[in-house]
Parts: C-alpha cells; structure tokens; sequence
C-alpha cells in the first residue's frame, strides 16, 4: 500500500509540473509553435539568427500598457489584425492577450508593424508594438 501512495503522489507531482510547464510557454516553446517543429529544428542549424530573432520578438517585441484617460485618445485605432493570416478584430485581440498561450508571433497588423495602439477603452489599454530595428538592436546587445 505504501508503494502504491509513493506512486500515486508521483505522478500527481508530475502531473502538477506538467501543467505548470504547459502554462508557462518559454520563447523556444513560442517560436517552436510558431514554426513548426520541423521548421525549427532545421533553422536551430541553418538559421539560429533568425530563431534568436523570434525569441526576443516573442516576449519583448510588445508591451501592454494603460495610460491615462486623458492620453488615450491620442493613441490610434489598432490597425487590421490578422491571427495566422485571417483578420480578426480588436476585441478578439485584446481577449488572447487574455489567454495563457497567447503567442505574438501568430499575430500581424496590416498597414503598421510599429506603434502605439489603442486596445482597450474601458480600462484604458494600449499596446506598443516596437520596430525590427529594436528587436535586431537587442538581439545584437544580447
């Protein structure tokens, strides 16, 4: 009985850091879900820039912020958002950002790569989507 509790309590331990792994993607995990697995694994040796790349852009490459309610309406309109090439709307936007998983690299913006965007009006939210330049400048300070 007593080896049969020490199993038991085992894969509960498992388990528990399964999850907690599940949700707590690195940027390897983003940029491997992102890719492809084989996609990946072939850039890890052909083009480890580029996944260095995509790393930082993955987890530095935004900020969510929230701004005073005077100075949001200086900020624009989000532009066009696409999640894997299909557009969806602002508000969808701002619910993934919501989501354990949420993985940037999945998300473009037509008409705008760089800015400060409105997201949010009821609790006054912002996003800041920063350049190539900046994420090349803090892959090259690495």
């Amino acid at each position: 009985m007593k080896h049969f509790t020490q199993s038991i309590l085992l894969l509960f331990a498992v388990f528990v850091y399964t999850f907690s792994v599940a949700q707590n993607k690195s940027d390897d995990q983003f940029v491997e879900d992102f890719l492809g697995s084989s996609k990946y694994q072939s850039y890890l040796i052909d083009n480890p820039g580029l996944i260095e790349y995509l790393k930082i852009k993955s987890v530095e490459g935004y900020k969510i912020k929230t701004v005073e309610k005077h100075k949001f309406p200086s900020y624009k309109e989000l532009p066009k958002v696409l999640y894997l090439k299909e557009e969806i709307s602002t508000n969808e936007f701002f619910k993934d950002l919501q989501k354990p998983d949420f993985n940037f690299l999945n998300y473009s913006f037509a008409g705008s790569e760089e800015g400060a965007f409105r997201l949010s009006s009821i609790d006054k939210t912002i996003i800041i989507i920063y350049s190539n330049e900046y994420v090349n400048s803090k892959l090259r300070n690495q």
